[in-house]
């Protein structure tokens, strides 16, 4: 494991591309395909031109539930310009991939940035020397998982307060 900057060019959140099927089976028709051109090409003006049909959803609506995630996290990289937890990458082949952290990397990319320092890890090392040396430098405010070559990190550490402040008024989601 070692810290790199790389080129965001160079880096995916998504070994082979989003899934418009999962996302649209996840999300529903409408908001599936709003979504899914977020994941494709991040630009805040694709969720800040949706706000008024999410203005209607019920609070424990899945959609609902990842904006309040995009919310706090394009907050937390505009006031601090980086991560709590390190951003993790895979080297595949020559190709870069994010995981966990598809929704900071996005984020990141709507904002314009260009490069960043990734924790680069092996996933030929075994899984519990991952975690072991992960936990060491993520903040202790999540759960690390590691299945099937996958990693995932489950921060239950959200602000709502970002999202209804978004929801509720004329601003947008880079300026929270």
């Amino acid at each position: 494991m070692r810290f790199e900057v790389l080129d965001l060019k160079h880096v995916s959140p998504y070994a082979n591309g989003p899934s418009k099927e999962w996302i649209v089976k996840h999300y529903g028709d409408v908001f599936g395909n709003i979504f899914f051109n977020w994941c494709c090409q991040p630009d805040f003006k694709i969720l800040n031109d949706a706000k008024p049909l999410l203005k209607s959803q019920p609070s424990d609506n899945p959609l609902v539930a990842k904006l309040n995630k995009l919310c706090y996290l394009a907050h937390e990289w505009r006031v601090q310009r980086q991560w709590d937890n390190p951003l993790v990458v895979t080297d595949q082949k020559g190709n870069y991939i994010v995981h966990p952290g598809q929704d900071r990397y996005n984020i990141m990319r709507a904002f314009g940035v260009t490069s960043y320092n990734f924790c680069l890890i092996d996933l030929e090392e075994s899984k519990d020397d991952i975690v072991a040396k992960l936990e060491k430098i993520f903040n202790n405010d999540g759960v690390i998982q590691f299945d099937q070559k996958h990693l995932t990190f489950r921060n239950y550490r959200v602000d709502p307060t970002h999202y209804a402040k978004w929801i509720a008024q004329d601003i947008s989601i880079d300026c929270l």
